[in-house]
């Protein structure tokens, strides 16, 4: 239920492209816990906005829009890496041509150097 009135609340605060439909006023809140961007990071993007001579809807919808664009890209790089057990086994035999145990060493010999 509380996630519900958050989404309902947060769906109330819109970052619109438009410049004219919103303004950076709506962001804010007579109580300071109930905003979308923080008192403290407010300043500081309207801080960042003058200095840029942009409007701090811009910068924040930049954020965002980059925030989001990173995770879909790293959501969709970790459901691309999933391979079948053939694929691993493969690989796992691929990366293991070439390195051998040196001359008179056993496996038993790195178990119990690795439990040293």
């Amino acid at each position: 239920m509380a996630k519900r009135r958050l989404r309902a609340k947060l769906a109330s605060l819109i970052l619109d492209a438009s410049p004219l439909d919103v303004s950076f006023d709506g962001m804010r809140s007579e109580d300071p816990t109930d905003t979308l961007v923080p008192p403290d990071l407010l300043v500081e993007v309207e801080a960042a906005a003058e200095e840029e001579r942009r409007e701090p809807r811009e910068l924040v919808r930049e954020a965002v829009t980059r925030y989001l664009e990173q995770r879909r890209a790293r959501r969709g790089t970790a459901l691309e890496s999933i391979h079948t057990p053939a694929e691993a086994a493969a690989r796992i035999l691929e990366l293991r041509k070439g390195n051998l145990l040196p001359p008179g060493m056993t496996i038993d010999d790195l178990i119990n150097f690795g439990r040293a």
